[in-house]
């Protein structure tokens, strides 16, 4: 993107997307190309079971990971985990 298309526009978060989705392509750890969306990354499911094994994750009081494309979702609110 190098144009401004919404109100809350942040160049500096656009320039990172952009880094981490073409390291995502050129490291084959996506399907297809990520650019323009949330990707679903490969491992993604192994990748939220870790997740959920952290101690950190297990003890933080709020707390919600959601992947739009698998329907994976890893959430908690007030130490309640929903999986």
């Amino acid at each position: 993107m190098s144009q401004k298309h919404w109100s809350n526009y942040n160049s500096s978060k656009e320039a990172l997307r952009q880094k981490i989705w073409e390291r995502l392509r050129k490291t084959n750890a996506v399907n297809y190309d990520p650019r323009g969306h949330i990707p679903n990354f490969l491992g993604a499911e192994e990748a939220a079971t870790q997740l959920r094994n952290l101690d950190i994750w297990q003890t933080a009081r709020d707390k919600k990971v959601r992947d739009m494309t698998t329907g994976i979702v890893v959430y908690s609110v007030s130490r309640e985990r929903v999986v």
